[in-house]
């Protein structure tokens, strides 16, 4: 499977839509799990654990990302999360 990517900053990007497609075309029976831990004013912090299938009690993988408000090229309106594993 090939995802698209965009460049920034001179390196080549898969967005988070893109990944979550691909993740969901692999593990159609897996679950994302998101959740904010904390964060303040114009700031949070998010995390997202994976499970490539419902009955997985531990995630594949888990991510832990900050983002602040107007702080990249990204972001330019809102907040958004971007998730790493």
């Amino acid at each position: 499977m090939e995802l698209k990517t965009v460049d920034i900053k001179g390196k080549a990007y898969v967005l988070v839509n893109e990944r979550i497609k691909a993740f969901w075309s692999l593990y159609p029976n897996g679950r994302i799990a998101t959740e904010i831990i904390g964060g303040e004013e114009g700031m949070v912090i998010m995390k997202a654990s994976i499970y490539k299938d419902l009955k997985d009690e531990k995630p594949s993988a888990t991510g832990i990302a900050y983002e602040r408000e107007q702080s990249s090229f990204i972001n330019k309106r809102k907040l958004y999360w971007k998730l790493w594993n």
